[in-house]
């Protein structure tokens, strides 16, 4: 459960762009792939372990 509180900026920054029309810059895109990528890494191990 824990490495999912990676998000809450990602969200943070999606929502403010959809709610509030705030641009993202390509860094804050770039930096909400990241977080993605290093989540589902961060899982990966665990989801193969439990089949």
């Amino acid at each position: 459960m824990a490495p999912f509180f990676l998000l809450v900026p990602v969200f943070g920054l999606g929502l403010s762009a959809l709610l509030l029309g705030e641009r993202l810059a390509g860094l804050q895109i770039g930096g909400a792939a990241l977080i993605f990528l290093g989540l589902c890494i961060a899982l990966w191990p665990a989801a193969a372990a439990r089949r």
